[in-house]
This record gives structure tokens, sequence and C-alpha cells, in this order.
């Protein structure tokens, strides 16, 4: 599957009309900054882009809860930071 793939599964699970799945994949891409991986697969990405896949997977289909598991674990201190502030704009986003 390809990133784009990853991130439309649970709305196609959930049959969502694909007008607005694209239009959820294109807003979450563009939130995670994963845009020019849609067409990828998971296979070679950076431990970053890895964590920003796995998030965007998480919230495509906009859960009113998110527990994550270690989101931060494995990851150097620049990607640390960088996907902590992308938390924290998710998080903002949601209130």
């Amino acid at each position: 599957m390809t990133i784009r793939e990853h991130l439309s599964l649970a709305l196609t699970i959930r049959k969502i009309a694909r007008k607005t799945i694209d239009r959820r994949v294109d807003e979450l891409s563009d939130l995670l900054g994963i845009r020019p991986l849609l067409g990828r697969k998971p296979k070679g990405l950076s431990g970053g882009e890895a964590q920003r896949v796995a998030l965007g997977r998480a919230l495509s289909a906009s859960p009113g809860i998110r527990c994550l598991d270690e989101p931060l674990s494995a990851l150097d201190d620049h990607t640390r930071k960088e996907v902590f502030d992308l938390l924290k704009l998710v998080k903002n986003r949601r209130e």
C-alpha cells in the first residue's frame, strides 16, 4: 500500500465518499508535511517520516480520543522536537 492508501484506509472501511477521503488525505498530508510521500510505500521511510505517517493513519477518521504508544521513541533529538511540535499543533487544532 502507498502512503495515500494508508491514510485513506480507515475512511474507506467506513464507506466515506471518495471525494471526502481525498480531501481528508490532502489535509492530513499538508498538516503532517508528508504530501511528497503520498505515492511512496512505507519501506525506506526515515523514523520521522514513519512516525508522521503513523500519526496520519491514527488521525484520518478524526477520532475523539487519541491513544499514542510512545510516539516520540526511537527518534533523534531534532526529529523528536519536530514530532512533539506537530503533536501540539494537532492537539490545539482539536480544541
